[in-house]
């Protein structure tokens, strides 16, 4: 069966499918979900469920998406160890996505008590800080950001949850110069299981995904569907993620994010290309290019306006 074909037999029976990157998506036939999250890929002939794990080849799934064949077609073939197999992997890489769908396990933040530092207000140093970062006082309600002396230094604290709000981790930046570590999360937190600002966007189809916190909660303050990854690049879970959330990402990365990756001593700094690349392998991607040596978090009005006009009403 060729692609035209396979999408023929789709609008046929009236089976929902929207395109990603090289991806045909559709509900998942070997578990309840609501939300599309099987690719299929004509390019490599194979399908994979990226909640529940299960993989094959195009055949496999004509069978058993067009004739019912599921449990005859891969009990005959020992097709059904090799899913196991393949769940079995993809939940130790991404601590138990279960078949139901539920909820992801995630290791939600420990010994670190966030009730114990005072919310922004009337704390000058700090609220002086947050307005010259351009971030308003609606958003220290929002985003429940704190404030506080953590590891020795003053720092704005800003709490980090899943989609369902569950608080996974602690993000500290010193409003000071700080000679040690001007930015700190906590530690044990699975901040590469997260989107940071996603349980803002429920809904959304189109996201722009930025580098830093402050930078997302600042293009939110514009009703711009900004996330952001908390890491040097995305992991597997973050692209699963965006795969099942979002139809299409705006790589929105800083003017000073390199073109290609290099190597600096030790470090690798990954280029926007190789970033873009990653991404595309999951979801549609387009870049938002930002004016050289400047963040999201130190646009103009005029400039957030100009560069995100699409988003904004």
């Amino acid at each position: 069966m060729t692609e035209k074909q396979f999408l023929t037999e789709l609008k046929k029976r009236k089976i929902y499918y929207f395109r990603s990157g090289n991806n045909i998506m559709l509900n998942c036939i070997f578990h309840n979900e609501k939300n599309p999250s099987m690719g299929v890929n004509f390019k490599k002939y194979t399908f994979q469920c990226f909640s529940c794990g299960v993989t094959g080849n195009i055949l496999k799934l004509e069978r058993a998406l067009f004739e019912g064949e599921i449990e005859e077609d891969f009990e005959e073939e020992g097709i059904v160890d090799e899913v196991l197999k393949t769940t079995a992997k993809l939940r130790h890489r991404i601590d138990n996505i279960n078949m139901n769908c539920s909820k992801m396990t995630i290791k939600i933040l420990i010994n670190f008590d966030i009730e114990e530092f005072p919310v922004v207000k009337n704390h000058i140093q700090y609220t002086e800080y947050l307005y010259n970062r351009k971030i308003n006082s609606k958003s220290w309600k929002k985003w429940n950001i704190r404030c506080g002396e953590w590891k020795g230094v003053e720092r704005i604290l800003i709490p980090m949850y899943d989609e369902y709000k569950r608080l996974v981790a602690i993000y500290g930046r010193a409003i000071q110069d700080d000679k040690d570590i001007r930015i700190r999360k906590s530690k044990h937190a699975d901040v590469g299981k997260i989107l940071f600002g996603l349980e803002h966007l429920k809904g959304k189809k189109k996201v722009v995904l930025v580098e830093g916190e402050l930078d997302t909660i600042y293009l939110q303050q514009f009703g711009i569907p900004a996330i952001s990854l908390g890491t040097k690049r995305p992991t597997e879970c973050q692209l699963m993620k965006m795969a099942k959330y979002f139809s299409k990402v705006f790589l929105s990365l800083d003017g000073d994010v390199p073109k290609r990756t290099y190597k600096k001593g030790k470090n690798i700094i990954l280029g926007v290309n190789d970033i873009l690349r990653e991404i595309a392998e999951a979801v549609p991607v387009r870049i938002i290019k930002l004016p050289k040596d400047k963040d999201p978090n130190e646009l103009t009005t005029k400039e957030v306006k100009d560069l995100y006009k699409e988003f904004i009403k």
